[in-house]
């Protein structure tokens, strides 16, 4: 459901940031489609996410995204992404049991 892929918390005023369009294009297709993606997250850490939800936040864009090789669900800022591209011809489910919840930690 989108209730569960768009959250904003009380401090999410935005401000004018400068957010790729390719990145943000990449970003909702990925949330939509439910496709896995591969994206590098400063300093050149490689990651395999499954997005959950995007969350404003206290004027910046954070993702909610299970880590595919961790298996734990985990908070990314936008800001840090190098690359972000989703894997063609794939697709996951996110579980019955997810709420989204806020947790900056990346």
């Amino acid at each position: 459901s989108l209730a569960r892929k768009f959250v904003t918390t009380e401090r999410s005023i935005m401000n004018e940031r400068d957010y790729s369009p390719m990145l943000i294009r990449t970003l909702l297709k990925a949330l939509v489609w439910q496709c896995p993606v591969i994206a590098y997250y400063k300093p050149r850490l490689k990651l395999h996410l499954h997005v959950y939800t995007l969350v404003v936040h206290d004027r910046c864009l954070y993702l909610s995204a299970k880590n595919v090789d961790t298996q734990e669900i985990e908070t990314y800022a936008l800001d840090y992404f190098e690359s972000f591209a989703c894997e063609l011809g794939k697709r996951f489910e996110v579980p019955d049991s997810y709420q989204p919840t806020f947790e900056p930690c990346h």
